[in-house]
């Protein structure tokens, strides 16, 4: 029987706060039984991890980082793990995460990696409609793709929104077929400027 190949080698996925966490163990799932990715790492915000144990998300992917240092010699890991992926995903983007990847806030592990990756960065944007459509939001979309990011935009549905307890109008994340196809084509573009330069 012949095995597939994966599509990327090595994936890094950030997780921020954003509702749209509860669905990283699904999407991991997905890209393990589609042989996506060889090797996943996750890299957690601190409000992520109290939404969805890292424990429970370590089950899943190859390896979950929370902390700016490690722990055995207290050494930053933020240029080790922007020189390891193929491909980083910030998979949900919060509106505060967005505003600080795009003034170049680093305070945490996420956001330090996404400046020292040498690899593509796809962002993708998980919140209320609302929000989304604010100028300061799509504003800082704007100057993420103008510094070299992909911006991959959210399906605008119906959701279910926690923070109301009501179904609203939101910037919801692809299935996970989506987001796989969404990354394979910020790939091929990748590929083709290259064959092209």
């Amino acid at each position: 029987m012949e095995t597939r190949s994966y599509s990327i080698d090595r994936l890094l996925i950030g997780a921020s706060g954003s509702i749209g966490v509860v669905n990283l163990i699904p999407f991991l799932l997905a890209f393990k039984v589609a042989r996506f990715a060889k090797e996943v790492q996750v890299i957690m915000t601190d409000t992520a991890a109290k939404m969805i144990p890292p424990s429970t998300v370590r089950l899943f992917c190859d390896g979950v980082h929370t902390s700016l240092f490690d722990e055995e010699g207290g050494k930053v890991r933020h240029i080790k793990l922007g020189e390891w992926p193929q491909m980083y995903a910030v998979l949900p983007a919060s509106a505060n995460l967005i505003g600080k990847l795009a003034n170049g806030i680093c305070d945490d592990l996420l956001t330090t990696t996404a400046i020292a990756a040498k690899c593509p960065v796809a962002i993708f944007p998980n919140m209320n409609f609302d929000m989304f459509n604010k100028s300061v939001v799509q504003r800082n979309l704007s100057l993420l793709e103008s510094d070299g990011h992909f911006v991959i935009p959210p399906l605008i549905s119906e959701a279910y929104e926690v923070a109301t307890g009501e179904m609203v109008k939101a910037a919801t994340l692809h299935q996970p077929s989506g987001i796989m196809e969404q990354l394979l084509g910020v790939l091929d573009f990748i590929n083709n400027q290259r064959n092209e330069g």
